[in-house]
């Protein structure tokens, strides 16, 4: 495609992707190429930021996103790839300046720590599929160097809680035992330079002096999480071993705090984004229990028997202390009392009321078995399932609860309800997984995954002077 001077053409790259571009470019001396990445196009809405069919940018923030080629005037052709930065893209806006040029060649190469894929999971259902993929698509551009929140804007950033959260599902995807290994690294480092007391686990790694140190339940709790998940996923114990010093830190630092009163130390965060909001303290507390649990396991399994009897001692009183909070048997009838405390201070948007029986409380109730008899669990798994469902009946008898107002047969869960359990299997890693575009071989435009049709080919318009082309390049 040749662009003269003034003119932008968008090429569409087929799969959202994080990486570089490789392009090859023909054209005068001097003449200048912009390239500028984003995920979608605009369309009519209100919510564009550009003319229908452009590059949708707003949500990248201050990110520039933006790769300007100067050309030497090689009659042969020049080609160029993106380094010591990378991009979250699946659109190409390609602008000249001093032109004519001719793009001979774009290409997306996807850049990824997620290198060997181990397991995949295949249905009959198109949908449960492309979801799928989607997941392990967000898993290649986020599991780079370090696992992050997100490839494309202006934060990057190894939130802890989002990693514990989501260890378990990336182990079964790919061999990331190194890889999480090697966070959990960066995460003590983090706690002793930039942690609360530089004991507690930083909620972002590596940790900043812009990384507020204040309680944070959930997200610091990832210093204990990784190390079991990885233990469970992979039967290594050695990054328990490694971590066993700044792990037990951790958690003797939120003894010191909270005493015999057995509760968490806070959480900043709380639910994060879920719509029906539990107890911050609630949190924090559940994953207290969590990580002592944890923690007794991992003793057990390396041979810390001391330890071990310590922390499952422990677990034992964080559960009865909770019990006697939270749950309430008055007039006969089971009630998580999970409106007991504030919600998170930073939730974005939506409501701050904090409800009783949210699902989050009762998915965490029932996973550390914070109960005291099986006619409990039962009531437990029945408020679940109600709440859950969110049928006719249930919305008559909770109108003023915010999760009336949301779908029938759904979650409201936040961030912060990590429900997984993994055990070790040794044939857990017999299964294999491909795509059709793997980080061997770059994504060329219209590479797709193999669990979605490829997309409809077409050839490239002819650009109008100072105005947008949309083409597709195979």
């Amino acid at each position: 495609m040749t662009l003269a001077d003034g003119d932008t053409a968008v090429f569409d790259l087929g799969q959202n992707m994080v990486g570089v571009p490789r392009y090859t470019l023909r054209g005068t001396a001097g003449a200048q190429v912009t390239f500028r990445f984003g995920e979608m196009l605009n369309d009519a809405s209100q919510g564009a930021d550009g003319p229908e069919g452009s590059v949708y940018r707003a949500n990248l923030r201050s990110a520039k996103a933006t790769s300007t080629y100067t050309l030497k005037g090689d009659p042969h052709g020049e080609a160029h790839q993106d380094s010591l930065t990378f991009y979250g893209f699946r659109y190409a806006s390609v602008t000249v300046t001093g032109g004519p040029v001719t793009v001979t060649s774009l290409t997306g190469r996807v850049a990824t720590s997620a290198l060997r894929e181990i397991g995949t999971v295949t249905t009959d259902d198109a949908k449960v599929n492309q979801l799928i993929s989607n997941v392990h698509w967000g898993q290649r551009g986020n599991y780079l160097w370090v696992p992050t929140d997100c490839p494309q804007r202006d934060e990057r950033l190894g939130w802890t809680g989002d990693t514990q959260l989501f260890s378990n599902t990336g182990l079964y995807n790919v061999d990331a035992v190194a890889f999480l290994s090697h966070f959990e690294d960066i995460l003590i480092d983090s706690q002793r330079a930039y942690g609360e007391d530089h004991a507690q686990f930083t909620h972002v790694a590596p940790g900043n002096r812009y990384n507020s140190p204040v309680p944070a339940s959930g997200w610091a709790d990832c210093g204990v999480v990784v190390p079991w998940t990885v233990w469970q996923m992979s039967g290594d114990t050695t990054v328990v071993d490694r971590s066993w010093a700044a792990m037990t830190t951790y958690m003797d630092w939120i003894h010191r705090r909270t005493g015999d009163s057995y509760a968490g130390q806070g959480a900043i965060y709380g639910d994060w984004l879920a719509f029906q909001q539990t107890s911050t303290q609630l949190m924090s507390d559940v994953y207290y229990g969590y990580s002592a649990r944890l923690m007794a396991d991992m003793a057990t399994a390396t041979g810390r028997s001391t330890e071990a009897r310590a922390y499952a001692d422990l677990f034992s009183h964080i559960k009865r202390a909770f019990i006697t909070k939270y749950l309430s048997t008055e007039g006969s009838r089971l009630t998580v009392r999970s409106s007991l405390g504030e919600a998170s201070p930073v939730t974005p948007g939506g409501t701050t009321k904090t409800e009783d029986n949210s699902q989050t409380a009762l998915l965490w109730v029932l996973k550390l078995g914070f109960y005291d008899t099986q006619a409990q669990r039962r009531q437990l798994v029945t408020l679940l399932a109600e709440n859950i469902g969110n049928d006719a009946a249930y919305k008559a008898a909770h109108p003023g609860s915010t999760r009336v107002q949301y779908a029938e047969n759904t979650l409201a869960v936040g961030s912060s309800a990590s429900t997984s359990s993994p055990r070790y299997s040794p044939t857990r890693a017999a299964a294999t997984s491909r795509t059709s575009c793997s980080t061997r071989a770059p994504c060329r435009p219209g590479c797709t995954p193999s669990t979605t049709a490829p997309p409809p080919s077409g050839s490239a318009g002819t650009p109008t002077p100072g105005r947008t082309a949309s083409a597709r390049s195979r």
